[in-house]
């Protein structure tokens, strides 16, 4: 449980139901003990804090949110709980980020598959628009086999 709490999670009990899971504290205890990199840090290759919105009809509402782009996803979590680990990861690898015309400084990101699920983004500036834009098309055009995934975070 200590390794989900430096992970940040805070909540006594979401930290249970996590640490519970099967698959879940195999990889705890592979990883525990095992030093951090720096390497790690730097797979966070753009954050902030924009409004967004989920899914692509127009029944979800825009709302602030904290937004990271690492390594191969999209990270979204609510700007008051992304201490306490609560958080949606859209893989990017295989999918699409696209320029949405009828909005301005909005990208759409979209993972791969039939299951795959779609965030609308909006920047405060066109400089911050570009720089998501040239990021997220360069992890977005990565073929799956050739991923460097041994530093992904959980």
């Amino acid at each position: 449980y200590d390794y989900l709490t430096g992970l940040g999670f805070q909540d006594p009990v979401r930290i249970q139901e996590e640490g519970a899971m099967a698959d879940l504290s195999c990889m705890i205890r592979y990883f525990h003990g095992k030093p951090s990199s720096i390497e790690q840090l730097d797979r966070i290759l753009l954050s902030g804090v924009f409004s967004v919105r989920k899914g692509k009809t127009q029944l979800h509402k825009w709302s602030e949110r904290q937004v990271i782009l690492c390594g191969t996803c999209l990270i979204v979590s609510s700007v008051k709980e992304c201490q306490m680990g609560k958080m949606h990861v859209l893989p990017l690898t295989g999918g699409k980020v696209e320029e949405v015309k009828r909005r301005q400084c909005c990208l759409m990101f979209s993972s791969a598959g039939q299951q795959g699920q779609t965030y609308y983004i909006t920047f405060d500036s066109y400089p911050e628009y570009l720089r998501w834009l040239r990021q997220a098309s360069k992890v977005v055009s990565q073929r799956i086999g050739t991923v460097d995934l041994s530093c992904y975070s959980l």
